[in-house]
């Protein structure tokens, strides 16, 4: 039979295409050159698309300070110079004022003086609980509320760390100009408990001295005999009368 291009419908990937019969065979040959390709992208391992790594932030965690070490802290605040001048007249009467937690302790002060000087020692009790460092305040003093002329902080970890701090100029803080001289001094818990040991008190026992009141014999001996308000010296045989 005669078939006059009786169309088929061949399918080609995803598209389809009608085509008389007699181009059927072409394209056979057109599908099957096709199919193996599509079969190959179907077997290919299917790319792995690369995994989102979530960010990550570094977090810094707190350093850890070593405690403190068991002890005292000796400081001597020699002076001050350049105090600040405060007031209608200018005038200071400075004092100073150290604190450590509840332990405090205040100088005399100086009348009238922006270069004082103190020699005022002071001790603290530290251990690995103190959390606080000293605070030294130099102070105006006056009647009524004593006004600040400077202050600053020393750091027990540093007077630690160096066991002794000689002769340093501190500048004072919240204030226009001003500065103290001091030492200190740190002193490990051991020696103060040893210096702490109080050495054994001897105790002389009382000296008696026997005194032999009988007399045997007596010759000439002067004695003193108080008389109001003058003194007489008298032999012993004229005593008697």
């Amino acid at each position: 039979m005669e078939i006059e291009k009786e169309k088929i419908q061949v399918e080609k990937s995803t598209e389809s295409k009608v085509v008389p019969l007699d181009e059927a065979v072409t394209l056979k040959e057109y599908v099957v050159e096709i199919e193996p390709k599509e079969k190959s992208k179907e077997e290919s391992p299917k790319e792995k698309t690369p995994e989102s790594v979530p960010e990550t932030t570094e977090v810094q965690l707190p350093t850890t300070q070593k405690p403190l070490e068991s002890g005292q802290v000796i400081i001597t605040v020699y002076k001050a110079r350049d105090i600040e001048k405060k007031g209608m007249f200018g005038k200071a009467d400075p004092y100073v004022k150290m604190k450590l937690g509840k332990q405090k302790a205040k100088s005399a002060s100086v009348k009238n003086n922006h270069n004082p000087e103190w020699n005022f020692k002071a001790t603290f009790d530290v251990d690995q609980h103190t959390t606080e460092d000293i605070t030294i305040i130099v102070l105006d003093d006056d009647f009524g509320k004593d006004d600040s002329l400077g202050s600053t902080v020393l750091s027990i970890k540093a007077v630690q760390e160096h066991n002794q701090l000689l002769n340093q100029w501190i500048p004072l803080k919240q204030c226009k100009s001003g500065e103290v001289l001091l030492s200190a001094e740190f002193i490990p818990q051991t020696i103060v408990e040893k210096q702490q040991k109080v050495e054994p008190i001897v105790i002389a026992e009382p000296v008696v001295k026997e005194i032999n009141l009988e007399t045997k014999e007596i010759e000439n001996e002067r004695i003193q005999i108080e008389k109001s308000p003058e003194s007489k010296v008298v032999l012993l045989d004229e005593a008697e009368t």
